[in-house]
């Protein structure tokens, strides 16, 4: 019988971003050292109160220290004003800081999806690989994925949700007792960066790490056992009440092992 040989290319992945990124806290709300206006103008009605309320006294030996307390409440007005337009400045600038976080965020959540398509096509894309009819630039995927590979062993089983391989992560916990809109902003961020979804689940029929005999070897002589290579065994059980459903979803899984593993 003639053997007929079939060449594998390199076999060269998408783009699979992996990371992570820190999200900056928000602007502190107190500026104008921490005083509301409230405490600013509160010193200068009172003391102009007192003026006008002793009839018997001398207003002009009061003029000075209300004078002085006019400057200071209007010297703590400015400040305020303008501690409170610096943060409304610095409040804008965290809000668009946010908002191209977020867009990065999803182009990495795109490219994350066009790995996973690519790597854990449906069964339609796989069938044109096994008819050698789908190719990538490098050549033909059939059978693609070698012993050697950390993801060999691995098949799809459906849509749905997976960890995020980069996050954003945001500084500090936000106090339940004052509310900042901004630091729930940047902590939502954070959570929508921990998954993405629209990808395929996959499923290993192999624990992660080296495998094979030599591994088996190494791993029985430090427990003390005789070096005889085991490999590891895994039993995956599908079932269902719609027998067909069932036993299409049996084909498809073997059809992805056998066209994609050497």
């Amino acid at each position: 019988m003639e053997t007929e040989y079939v060449e594998r290319p390199p076999r060269i992945l998408p783009e699979l971003p992996i990371g992570e990124e820190k999200v900056p806290s928000p602007p502190e709300k107190n500026e104008g050292g921490g005083m509301d206006l409230s405490s600013l103008i509160l010193p200068l009605v009172s003391i102009m109160g007192f003026i006008f309320a002793s009839g018997t006294g001398n207003p002009l030996a009061m003029a000075p220290m209300a004078i002085v307390m006019l400057a200071s409440s209007g010297a703590g007005i400015v400040q305020w004003l303008r501690g409170r337009g610096d943060y409304e400045e610095k409040k804008r600038k965290y809000i668009i800081i946010l908002k191209e976080l977020r867009q990065k965020m999803e182009i990495n959540h795109n490219t994350q999806r066009t790995f996973y398509h690519h790597n854990y096509p449906d069964i339609e894309t796989i069938k044109e690989i096994a008819h050698l009819r789908e190719k990538s630039r490098f050549g033909s995927r059939l059978w693609e994925r070698r012993p050697s590979d950390p993801d060999f062993g691995h098949f799809r089983i459906g849509i749905g949700t997976r960890p995020s391989s980069f996050i954003y992560k945001a500084e500090g916990d936000i106090d339940p007792l004052t509310p900042n809109q901004l630091a729930q902003d940047a902590d939502k961020l954070m959570k929508d960066s921990m998954v993405v979804d629209d990808v395929p689940i996959t499923i290993p029929l192999r624990p992660n790490g080296p495998t094979g005999p030599a591994a088996d070897i190494e791993a029985s002589e430090k427990k003390g056992l005789p070096g005889q290579p085991s490999g590891p065994r895994h039993a995956v059980g599908v079932f269902g009440k719609n027998t067909s459903n069932t036993a299409d979803f049996a084909r498809a899984m073997m059809v992805n092992i056998a066209a994609y593993h050497a």
